[in-house]
């Protein structure tokens, strides 16, 4: 399953006409984080972008990063680095160049798209794609919002509903790397289930998280690792809530 073809480097437009652009207010906006969904072969996808401001000519450089949201969870983690140009708010194309993390199966897409309304909207450049749309996060979201202890319940694994102790941290100083431990054990309404715990690794992006299981710690018999996709908590959240990847859904409490 692939997200588009390769598409090459926007080339360079000569002229004063783009540096002036690029100098404005308005193309200022463009820069920053933003966040959104775009839809490809693989489905509703989660889109973290980051543009620099506008250099020489209107020249935009950008990282690209993909992630499973709660309503389409198989989807992996993706990222690679863009160019492109600001022509105008109406017209900004950014074009796929070098991956950083790259997911077997999956290719690289352009974006050609204009800002209007606070949202960066437009079309996703690739076989079998559609539209994206994002805006910049409110309220300052970051890493330290899923980081600490939680504690609850998930649903739909074979076993029954099963209790859950998940503690994420940082991974690394910067950046949106986690690592966590997952421990599951019995609840008083399912008493059969066993203990068991395993190693995560994972990303936070504003608009989701995402874990994956990488190494037992304690295994049960007959058990398996699953993978979490969540929806990243807001500043000052108490609740952690998603999907569990193969079973139905979770529900954790800061502890």
């Amino acid at each position: 399953m692939s997200l588009a073809a390769n598409a090459a480097a926007a080339p360079a437009v000569p002229g004063h006409q783009g540096a002036s652009s690029a100098s404005s207010a308005a193309a200022a906006v463009i820069g920053g984080d933003w966040e959104g969904r775009y839809t490809c072969s693989q489905g509703l996808t989660g889109l973290d972008l980051k543009i620099s401001r506008p250099g020489h000519g209107g020249s935009l450089s950008a990282t690209f990063s993909f992630y499973p949201l709660p309503a389409n969870p198989g989807v992996p983690v993706g990222i690679y680095t863009m160019r492109g140009r600001y022509h105008s708010a109406s017209k900004i194309v950014l074009n796929g160049r070098r991956w950083l993390v790259h997911p077997a199966g999956y290719v690289m897409v352009g974006l050609s798209g204009r800002l209007s309304g606070g949202r960066f909207r437009g079309t996703v450049d690739g076989p079998s794609c559609t539209t994206f749309s994002a805006s910049k996060p409110k309220g300052h979201p970051g890493r330290p919002d899923v980081v600490g202890r939680w504690k609850g319940s998930y649903l739909g694994c074979a076993q029954g509903p099963t209790g859950l102790r998940l503690v994420v941290k940082r991974k690394g100083r910067t950046g949106n790397r986690l690592k966590a431990t997952f421990s599951f054990h019995a609840l008083p309404s399912n008493p059969a289930v066993p203990s068991g715990s395993y190693a995560m690794t994972g990303y936070y992006f504003p608009g989701g998280v995402a874990l994956y299981g990488t190494r037992w710690i304690h295994q049960a018999p007959g058990y398996n690792m699953v993978n979490l996709v969540g929806v990243s908590p807001r500043p000052g959240a108490k609740r952690f809530r998603g999907v569990i990847v193969d079973c139905t859904t979770f529900s954790l409490k800061r502890s």
